[in-house]
């Protein structure tokens, strides 16, 4: 069923008023420790009939519904807040949609919702994809450029679906690369991943960008890449889809929030 019969007779902008629009949260693990070091905050909206409603559907209702904008603005603020609130040190990952960005208001909500919020500039990446550059407005990259210029972080999701690194660090100046595994190789073939990411890695490196490895599906993927020595991973093997409350009580763990822990020698 699609989003136009499935939300049907329901508006996104009262959605947003009266708390349907929520965050929820996917771990990002550091590589080296296993320990909680970022959250991607991705917007859902819990519908009163139909339950909670991924992004994507959110994305396209508000975009049907002409209310895109205040979408945009409702999540930057949201993420920076929500973070500021859970941890003086986490840092917050923030996707901007395909052919939905408003450029030219992005530096300025950008500002307010750090400044709201009182998160440093640096713990905030926002992540774009080769089809988010390629659909938007000629204005988002001077935007982005803006933005990058008051600390915030620039990222890139879905490395090596299209053209190379080198030509988007010539257009942004990135920082975090975000490569899903499941494009590297078919089946489990862990080896060629390992090789693949490996070269993604040190590319990356040579430009001082980070890597996470996204879409870890396997305790023992999980296990090779941290022993490879991947800066960061996250996927549904770690920590998925939650609330706020529920990084609280993450974070209220004893063993100091490791959500990637390596495996117990046997």
């Amino acid at each position: 069923m699609c989003i136009r019969d499935r939300a049907e007779g329901k508006l996104v902008a009262p959605a947003l008023a009266d708390g349907e629009v929520q965050l929820r949260f996917d771990t990002i693990a550091n590589g080296d420790t296993g320990i909680l070091a970022a959250l991607h905050a991705q917007p859902v909206w819990v519908h009163p009939e139909l339950g909670a409603l991924p992004a994507a559907e959110l994305w396209a209702a508000a975009e049907r519904q002409g209310c895109t904008a205040p979408l945009q603005q409702w999540l930057i603020t949201r993420a920076c807040a929500d973070v500021a609130a859970l941890d003086d040190q986490l840092l917050v990952a923030v996707d901007l949609p395909a052919g939905l960005v408003h450029a030219d208001e992005l530096p300025g909500e950008v500002a307010i919702a750090l400044a709201g919020a009182g998160l440093a500039p640096p713990r905030l990446t926002l992540f774009v994809t080769e089809e988010v550059l390629q659909t938007s407005s000629a204005a988002l990259t001077p935007a982005l450029h803006a933005v990058h210029r008051t600390g915030v972080r620039l990222g890139l999701d879905d490395y090596g679906m299209g053209s190379t690194l080198w030509s988007q660090l010539a257009r942004l100046p990135l920082e975090v690369v975000m490569v899903d595994v499941r494009n590297l190789s078919s089946g489990d073939n862990h080896d060629r991943t390992l090789e693949l990411l490996g070269a993604i890695g040190r590319s990356a490196r040579d430009f001082e960008v980070s890597t996470v490895a996204k879409e870890i599906t396997s305790p023992q993927l999980l296990h090779e890449l941290r022993v490879q020595g991947v800066v960061a991973v996250s996927g549904p093997v770690l920590p998925t889809g939650l609330t706020a409350a529920e990084v609280a009580a993450l974070l209220r763990r004893p063993e100091g929030a490791v959500v990637a822990p390596l495996p117990t020698p046997a």
